[in-house]
């Protein structure tokens, strides 16, 4: 017999942001501009930008259209727009330079400083 595993949104989400939390943390053990680092940070902006457009799309969309949570669900996806800018803060640092790796401290462990 086959099983089938079907997660609902909300195990998606916690995966997600578990996967995150992960890329983040192994990234915070990298050093200068290492292939270590790069591959990690590259997996990190995907797996932002991959989430962030089905949370938004398929959860918070429809929490919109409903007055109860409409609030919450648009205060969360303004706070999408703080991830694009760490993102292009890291981008536009020297991966060599010891501002990316306090960028990445400061704003990495921020935004999932609530999640952990």
């Amino acid at each position: 017999m086959l099983k089938k595993s079907i997660k609902t949104i909300f195990e998606a989400l916690r995966s997600d942001h578990q996967i995150q939390r992960q890329l983040i943390d192994e990234l915070l053990e990298t050093s200068g501009e290492s292939p270590k680092r790069e591959e990690l940070f590259t997996k990190l902006k995907r797996e932002l930008a991959v989430h962030a457009m089905a949370e938004e799309r398929h959860f918070y969309i429809p929490l919109m259209k409903d007055e109860l949570t409409q609030e919450k669900a648009r205060h969360s996806v303004a706070e999408h727009p703080e991830l694009d800018e760490f993102i292009e803060e890291l981008e536009n640092t020297e991966m060599s330079s010891p501002a990316w790796l306090a960028t990445a401290k400061k704003n990495g462990t921020s935004h999932y400083s609530p999640l952990r």
